[in-house]
């Protein structure tokens, strides 16, 4: 039905020439698809290496791992489009490197506690969403906490450096490293530690992928700027691992205690970034925070 509207192929007069886009697109979709297999090819070299039992346990780890990472790395799809319009018009170089600087911030911000939170509650995040049968799959998904902020930054430098830069082909080749790597540490890990050796294996490969972007981007970005920013959060977030601590001390019941840490980990984190005059909470939080208080009923009064 489009090609009464459109001639995707052989006619310029309409302006749609398809054929250039398809390496581009080809490419992305290889991509993704090599990046889909290494993530989950994890869950069936376990089952068949070391059974269904340990498979079961790191696909709970695993499947709460994904969940969060998508969560965070949500913003990095809008941002493509308004990246890359900043890159093919000129005089807005300076607009890009912001927009860069302020979502790799946004990012960090957002992963750092709930990479901290899951660390400290894992025993409690398996046995709300998985049961408590799969108590021991806490050890899996405490190993594969450290793999989220490697998968962040993997995600930021691929889909807001290469993908808008035209450079889809070095994406493609860094994926394909970590798959690699991938399936030589699960094949020499798993027979040793089961799903636990799934889980450094997948940390493992999301290493490789980072090194290797890095060293790729490295006229595009700065690794000091980023390893200062990400100790910034790692610092705002060291009370996070009190609060949990606290909450596990002093509370039997674990739904309680889980609302307990999330509370008291969500206040002192938003305290410390204040008390640094932190980028994200000067830009985005504390206006949060006055439009809901302005529109509480005491504060009129």
């Amino acid at each position: 039905h489009s090609r009464k509207y459109v001639h995707f192929f052989g006619n310029r007069k309409c302006g749609y020439r398809i054929k250039k886009h398809l390496v581009a697109i080809a490419t992305v979709f290889l991509t993704t698809l090599a990046s889909q297999i290494y993530l989950n090819m994890d869950i069936t070299m376990v089952g068949y290496i070391a059974g269904d039992y340990s498979s079961g346990l790191y696909s709970a780890s695993h499947k709460l791992i994904v969940t969060v990472t998508t969560l965070v790395s949500s913003l990095r799809v809008v941002l493509l489009p308004r990246l890359s319009y900043y890159l093919r018009n000129e005089n807005t170089e300076k607009e890009y490197e912001e927009l860069n600087a302020k979502s790799l911030r946004i990012l960090l911000c957002a992963c750092v506690p709930l990479m901290l939170g899951i660390f400290c509650l894992s025993n409690e995040a398996i046995m709300l969403f998985c049961g408590a049968e799969y108590l021991p799959a806490s050890s899996t998904l405490r190993i594969l906490v450290f793999g989220m902020i490697f998968s962040t930054l993997n995600g930021f430098i691929v889909y807001q450096i290469f993908m808008p830069q035209k450079k889809e082909r070095i994406a493609l080749f860094g994926t394909l490293i970590g798959a690699v790597v991938n399936m030589v540490a699960n094949t020499i890990l798993i027979s040793i530690w089961k799903e636990n050796g799934a889980a450094v294996g997948t940390v493992l490969a999301e290493i490789s992928v980072f090194v290797f972007c890095a060293a790729m981007s490295r006229n595009s970005i700065n690794l000091w700027t980023i390893l200062k920013v990400l100790m910034r959060y790692l610092l705002a977030g060291t009370p996070i691992i009190v609060c949990c601590a606290l909450s596990g001390c002093l509370l039997t019941n674990a739904i309680i205690r889980v609302i307990a840490s999330v509370v008291l980990s969500a206040f002192t984190y938003v305290v410390m970034l204040s008390v640094m005059k932190d980028e994200v909470y000067m830009n985005i939080i504390r206006p949060q925070i006055h439009s809901i208080h302005s529109r509480l009923p005491f504060s009129h009064r």
